[in-house]
């Protein structure tokens, strides 16, 4: 079961509070997280790493033998993907009328703030989100017959890119890379992704250690929740 909003802030105050696990995040989220679940110890590279306890660990990664992350269901989508025919889904992948990805919020009580930001120039666009999700859905639907004359034969068969996505994000992203620059008669230009961050995490609440060390093992600071809202990825 893909992790939720509240796992996900409290996976987001760990990041905040060690540099580490913040950059591997940013990179590749699946790996990340499975590295802390099964080697902690991976991201305690300083004297003031800080580690939660292993209880609380479990409670924010996949449990083992369910190493889901995310939801493609779930995600909060400016535009409903799955139900777009087939042309609109092309306009989208070949940029010609884009869908640009929402901002990605935290919320903590009555306060909110921006929890990652992708116009870094290592990290993937807002518009580019749109393409690699237009290219998801695809994929949903390419077995339909009215899907299938819409899109070039490298698109045949199924490449359960929505399966695979759960899983892995990144691995997902640099696959559908791959395939964009290898027609680029069909995809008109490629993801603008060197391989080095997904997104790039924006600027806790204004909270010391010890409240993002409370964020981390409780899900709550000052008895409010805090959470984070998905609208691209993870």
């Amino acid at each position: 079961m893909a992790l939720n909003e509240l796992q996900w802030g409290r996976i987001f105050a760990l990041a905040w509070r060690n540099n580490d696990f913040k950059a591997a995040l940013e990179e590749d989220p699946a790996t990340a997280l499975l590295n802390l679940r099964d080697n902690p110890n991976f991201f305690r590279r300083r004297p003031d790493s800080y580690i939660p306890p292993l209880d609380v660990i479990r409670e924010i990664t996949p449990p083992p033998g369910d190493d889901e992350i995310v939801d493609p269901n779930r995600i909060v989508y400016p535009e409903d993907f799955d139900s777009m025919q087939p042309t609109r889904l092309k306009e989208i992948i070949q940029n010609k009328k884009p869908v640009t990805m929402s901002i990605e919020y935290w919320f903590w009580g009555e306060d909110k703030g921006v929890a990652t930001t992708n116009d870094e120039r290592d990290t993937i666009s807002l518009r580019d989100w749109g393409r690699i999700y237009a290219r998801l859905y695809a994929d949903e639907h390419i077995h339909l017959p009215y899907f299938k004359s819409e899109f070039p034969d490298s698109y045949h068969p199924k490449k359960d890119y929505s399966i695979r996505f759960r899983l892995s994000p990144a691995a997902v992203v640099n696959a559908i890379k791959k395939e964009f620059e290898s027609d680029r008669e069909f995809h008109k230009s490629t993801i603008g992704y060197r391989r080095n961050r997904l997104f790039a995490l924006k600027s806790k609440p204004d909270w010391c250690d010890e409240q993002l060390e409370e964020a981390v093992k409780t899900g709550m600071v000052g008895n409010m929740l805090f959470r984070r809202c998905i609208t691209k990825c993870c």
